[in-house]
């Protein structure tokens, strides 16, 4: 596990959340292979928008994930994964840095941890290589 850092990367990105990694891209957990990073974030903060874009997408599954997806330029998607409250809706545009979501608080008995994929021409690439 490592902790995260600020700035902006080189490729033009930022934190989802500020926190640890606690699983790493192409690991296998709960019997998946992970197609992204999954981020344990600091209490108390706020779910922002890694770059730029436009909300293409914002699920909602039955047992509390929800999933933000996010269309910037260069056919590149970011996909935030948690059990969260959204503060954007499909067709908003978004700044970078710009909060998406509420991580619920603590206490819920489920996962604080904040599952955050890119995908480049719909093909998952490892995060951890556009994050600063």
């Amino acid at each position: 596990t490592s902790n995260v850092t600020g700035g902006v990367s080189a490729r033009g990105f930022i934190w989802p959340v500020k926190g640890q990694i606690v699983s790493q891209f192409g690991e296998t957990r709960n019997g998946v292979k992970n197609s992204g990073i999954y981020i344990l974030p600091q209490p108390g903060q706020k779910v922002v928008a890694a770059k730029k874009g436009t909300v293409e997408a914002v699920t909602d599954a039955d047992d509390g994930m929800r999933a933000i997806v996010i269309k910037h330029e260069g056919g590149v998607r970011t996909i935030y994964g948690c059990c969260c409250n959204p503060v954007v809706g499909e067709g908003s545009y978004v700044e970078q840095g710009q909060p998406i979501a509420n991580a619920n608080p603590g206490g819920t008995g489920k996962s604080q941890e904040v599952n955050f994929k890119i995908y480049v021409k719909d093909k998952p690439v490892n995060p951890m290589s556009y994050l600063p």
